[in-house]
């Protein structure tokens, strides 16, 4: 996928990350709705005038076995959705969106990496305490939300395990790692696990 030559899409972890095999976050401008200009908040709508919605955003699956016959989506969730039904063999996907796709927290959250979360194990992630209505749309979702220093208190005390958890958020302090601009996923290195 190339991404729009925008600051606000530094990377791709920006945009979008894999929280479960059938669970996406994801920044809402790249939904079907929001190519489709559906629900649009009336403020959001006029600021975004002179720009097409999509950015004039491609996406184009490419099969090895079959170069010459590529695969076309009309947005990120519609590729991301494929990827968890036809890869993964899931029956439902669920996205959850950066700011819960409210304007303006969609944007102000994406800026503080509401996308770039790390998956420590599926299901389980760990990401900013400042993106409340990111974190809100994980609740939502039905994700447990928890402090990391509650969370190492609980480990401690033997009420809880790293093994016990799942569907967990797990909220980081983020005054000064936000500030520079790195969220965990795109600060961390690859992880070898048996779960996926």
């Amino acid at each position: 996928m190339r991404i729009p030559r925008k600051r606000d899409y530094m990377h791709i972890d920006t945009v979008f990350t894999q929280v479960k095999k059938n669970i996406w976050v994801m920044l809402g401008i790249f939904s079907r709705k929001a190519i489709k200009h559906e629900g649009e908040d009336p403020v959001q709508k006029i600021l975004d005038v002179t720009t097409p919605k999509n950015n004039g955003l491609k996406i184009i699956q490419f099969n090895r076995k079959n170069i010459e016959e590529p695969v076309y989506f009309e947005s990120l969730e519609d590729l991301l959705h494929d990827i968890s039904i036809n890869d993964l063999g899931c029956k439902e996907v669920t996205f959850i969106f950066s700011g819960n796709n409210e304007f303006p927290y969609d944007a102000r959250e994406q800026w503080t990496d509401s996308c770039n979360l790390l998956d420590l194990k599926e299901g389980v992630v760990v990401g900013y305490d400042r993106n409340d209505k990111t974190i809100e749309a994980f609740k939502n979702a039905g994700f447990e939300v928890v402090h990391v220093k509650d969370l190492l208190q609980q480990f401690e005390s033997g009420d809880t395990s790293p093994e016990n958890l799942k569907d967990t958020f797990i909220m980081m302090p983020s005054a000064e790692l936000s500030r520079a601009r790195g969220g965990f996923h795109c600060m961390s290195m690859p992880l070898l696990r048996d779960d996926i």
